[in-house]
């Protein structure tokens, strides 16, 4: 794995709101004009009753060491300073738990798992229900989005693996991936009285799987829980909190439209954990807030989203340096810094909003029509966020689909991101992903390895692998990043097709629908370190293709740009940038997005090879250690690879059509200036068809030679 490439950072002060909190090193306290103590053991309610007396921008709400019950979210004020005592860093620091405890008497039914019964005390206000608004990985499966987790202490520190879980292994160097964790977040099986998923949910009707449990409401105010695993001598509970920092209250009361706001708010140094928050609901919770800075935090075990925010300051610049270190580091809060560390959160760490198209009402989320917050008052941020610094691991642990949102970090609807010197180990999905509607994302010194979430069976298209996704995008800068083995586990079916489809489904860096991207840098050292099955491929995924053009007609869920007219105006002034635009009204969202125009027509006066590149960087084909697959079956990486329907019309070869070296004009090609190195033994690792819908994936691919000549790429890139 390739060291930290440390960057300087004065140029990112440019535009921040900063909020100076100075604090001293060893025993310090929390320092500010007016300071607040928190005690230990204080409830959401005692908090929120501080907040609201002292309700005077600049407060600092200093949370001494120790655990807060929070069942309700607190909901801070504008300017409000919610930090934790630097003081007890070292003991643990202060713990915002959003779950309660389970003291009652385990049991054990005829099957052998483990029962009790809790009343209204322990369970949520309201009983939870599927919240489909963010899918699990198997559609059939709604389990996943229950939102009544439940925790146990770890039994096995030894091993540092929770019951029903495997090791994560070694890395290629041999370092092991595995820590120790506080607590195991099994995951919830459904049974049903008709079968399944028909009828009421009922007891277990069979022995539990290790790492997994139930709940069975017999009223508003009593449940059976059931375990698979022995809980006697471990502390277990159940989340209950909906969130736990919330720009409003759960009734929609004290919002981000109302009088109070909620603005410029800081959360420093706590531990935010358990909450029991439904899919696409962050524990901490501020879409559409304004200048919020989130750093120095531990979001762990919360059932969905560690956060979710929009035009904020999630990490700070003086994070702790953890790049390049495999094994995981000391990432307690006295080593945090600035650094958020996300990790088991149920379904994503950190998630960027956005609103309906002409809509600035938060409450109403459509992620069809996304677009970012303050487009239509003229209050877009440049940059709009800044994300630096943050470490995440082992989120999605309850297998939500990664497909709609998952894993590390996913945004929508974000103009000109800072995305810097973050790092991604061991989540299940994408590592880092720019989804509908993005631009100008500036994404530098990065890590990501491991980040996969394999297919639930062979076959099945609900697996997704990658180091970083744009798509349905524009414009975004992509330097200086080390991606590693983000890919799908290769196997193949009775049919002799691998399980990867190509650049659909995984790489190391994934341009889906998206124009206007620089990966890579100019030979000054700001290229990327890209190293697995797959490498870096642009794809269209089209829905439908015109087989003598290879024109795709693209998805019609993009509101990408601001156009100079109305949405169905293909003047090629759409491209002019806000807001310099004499019409703001609303963004740009065809019908068809085949015109001449349009984003995702990337073939045409927008052309995609006029304005994307893939320069200078160092990329290492690895290979599938699977002894089945070999020889002719063994599955050969696509290092590099691009669809059909991006460059210039070609001569048309089957359902395959390549672009005429002439496609590398005076502007450049698309891939040029790399360093290739390649499995050996392999020959063929180039594609010109990089696996849209409705032409056969993968195939076929090419060596090097034919690559430069028959595709016109990579002039001047070697491989070895």
């Amino acid at each position: 794995m390739s060291k930290s490439r440390e960057k300087a950072f004065s140029s990112l002060a440019v535009g921040i709101l900063v909020i100076a909190i100075f604090v001293s090193s060893a025993g310090a306290t929390c320092q500010g004009t007016t300071v607040i103590t928190v005690p230990s053991g204080y409830t959401g309610a005692q908090i929120q009753n501080l907040l609201d007396a002292h309700q005077a921008s600049g407060t600092v709400f200093c949370f001494a060491a120790g655990t807060y019950s929070i069942t309700t979210p607190i909901v801070p004020y504008n300017g409000q300073i919610l930090m934790g005592d630097p003081a007890g860093f070292a003991s643990g620091g202060a713990i915002l738990d959003g779950s309660v405890a389970i003291t009652a008497t385990w049991l054990t039914d005829t099957y052998g798992n483990y029962m009790t019964s809790v009343g209204a005390n322990i369970i949520p206000h309201v009983i939870p229900i599927p919240s489909p608004n963010a899918p699990c990985q198997i559609t059939t499966d709604t389990a996943c989005e229950y939102s009544d987790s439940i925790y146990v202490s770890n039994p096995n520190p030894a091993t540092h693996v929770c019951p029903g879980q495997t090791s994560d292994g070694s890395t290629p160097d041999g370092n092991s991936l595995d820590s120790y964790y506080e607590y195991c977040m099994p995951r919830r099986v459904l049974f049903f009285s008709q079968g399944p998923g028909s009828g009421q949910i009922v007891a277990p009707t069979s022995t539990m799987t290790s790492g997994t449990y139930t709940i069975v409401y017999s009223t508003t105010s009593d449940a059976t829980i059931y375990l698979a695993d022995n809980p006697s001598g471990e502390m277990v509970s159940l989340a209950k909190a909906p969130s736990i920092i919330n720009y409003c209250l759960p009734d929609y009361s004290r919002c981000v439209d109302s009088s109070v706001n909620s603005q410029g708010v800081t959360i420093q140094g706590l531990v935010i954990q358990k909450a029991a928050n439904q899919g696409q609901v962050g524990a901490i919770h501020a879409p559409g807030t304004y200048r919020w800075t989130i750093k120095g935090n531990i979001l762990r075990y919360n059932h969905a989203v560690g956060v979710i925010a929009d035009r904020e300051t999630v990490g700070g610049t003086t994070g702790h340096n953890v790049l390049g270190n495999y094994n995981f580091p000391d990432l307690s809060l006295a080593g945090l810094n600035d650094t958020n560390y996300f990790h088991h959160n149920g379904q994503i760490g950190l998630e960027g909003s956005c609103i309906p198209k002409g809509k600035s009402d938060p409450l109403m989320p459509s992620p069809t029509t996304c677009v970012p917050y303050g487009w239509d008052t003229h209050e877009i941020e440049n940059p709009s966020a800044h994300i630096l610094h943050n470490r995440f691991d082992h989120n999605n642990s309850l297998y939500f689909s990664a497909q709609f949102g998952a894993g590390a970090a996913k945004f929508a609807g974000t103009y000109y991101m800072v995305f810097d010197h973050n790092e991604a180990f061991r989540n299940v999905g994408p590592a880092y992903w720019w989804d509908i509607n993005c631009k100008g994302m500036t994404i530098t010194n990065n890590v990501a390895q491991f980040n996969v979430m394999d297919k639930s069976s062979r076959g099945a298209g609900d697996g997704l692998a990658s180091g970083v996704i744009i798509e349905v995008s524009t414009t975004a800068t992509i330097q200086g990043n080390d991606l590693e083995y983000n890919d799908l586990t290769v196997s193949l079916d009775n049919m002799g097709n691998d399980n990867n489809q190509a650049f659909i489904n995984t790489g190391q860096i994934i341009i889906a629908e998206s124009p206007k991207i620089t990966v890579g840098g100019n030979g000054t050292g700001l290229g990327n370190t890209l190293k697995g099955i797959q490498g870096v491929g642009f794809r269209m995924s089209s829905s439908t293709v015109n087989q003598v053009t290879g024109v795709g007609s693209g998805r019609t869920d993009w509101c990408g740009g601001y156009a100079t007219g109305t949405p169905s105006d293909n003047s090629p002034t759409m491209y002019t940038d806000w807001p310099s635009d004499t019409d703001t009204s609303q963004p740009y969202c065809p019908i068809n997005n085949s015109s001449g125009q349009s984003m995702h027509d990337i073939r045409s006066q927008d052309d995609h090879l006029n304005h994307s590149r893939v320069q200078y960087n160092d990329i290492t084909e690895t290979e599938t250690n699977d002894p089945n697959i070999t020889g002719d079956g063994r599955y050969n990486g696509e290092i590099a690879g691009y669809d059909t329907d991006m460059g210039p019309t070609g001569t048309p070869n089957g359902t395959t059509f390549y672009p005429s070296s002439a496609d590398c004009d005076a502007t450049g090609c698309v891939f040029d200036h790399n360093t290739y190195h390649l499995f050996p033994g392999n020959t063929n690792e180039f594609t010109p068809n990089g696996g849209h819908q409705g032409i056969p994936l993968g195939r076929p691919l090419l060596n090097f030679s034919d690559w430069k000549t028959a595709s016109g790429q990579d002039a001047h890139s070697t491989a070895n």
